[in-house]
C-alpha cells in the first residue's frame, strides 16, 4: 500500500517528465528546421543574383553585337532617344554634354 501511495505521489512528476522530453526534441527539430529553411533562402538569394549578374553580361554582349551588326539602325534609334529626351527636357537649361551623359546612364546595365 505504501509503494501505491508513493507511486502515486510521484506520478506527476513522472508524467510531467515525459512529456518534456518530446517538447525539448521538438523545439531543437523546429529550431533546425527554421536553420535549415534560412540557409535555403540564403543560397536562393546568392544563386539569383549570380544569374543577375551573368544576365547582365550577356546582355550587354548581345547589345554590343546588335550595335555592330546594324550599326546604322542603332544609329537611328540613338538619334530618336536623343531628340525624345530632348522633347522632354526641353523646358530645362540642359547643355549637350549632360544630354550625352543622360542616355549614357540610360544604356547602362
Amino acid at each position: 500500500m505504501a509503494s501505491i501511495l508513493k507511486m502515486a505521489r510521484l506520478a506527476p512528476i513522472l508524467r510531467a517528465g515525459t512529456l518534456q522530453r518530446p517538447a525539448a526534441i521538438l523545439i531543437t527539430e523546429r529550431h533546425m528546421t527554421n536553420f535549415k529553411d534560412k540557409e535555403r533562402g540564403e543560397e536562393t538569394v546568392h544563386f539569383r543574383k549570380a544569374d543577375e549578374e551573368l544576365l547582365r553580361k550577356l546582355l550587354q554582349k548581345v547589345k554590343a553585337q546588335a550595335d555592330t551588326a546594324d550599326s546604322i539602325e542603332a544609329k537611328e534609334h540613338a538619334k530618336s532617344e536623343l531628340e525624345s529626351l530632348k522633347g522632354i527636357l526641353s523646358k530645362y537649361n540642359v547643355s549637350d554634354a549632360d544630354y550625352e551623359k543622360l542616355m549614357e546612364w540610360r544604356h547602362q546595365i
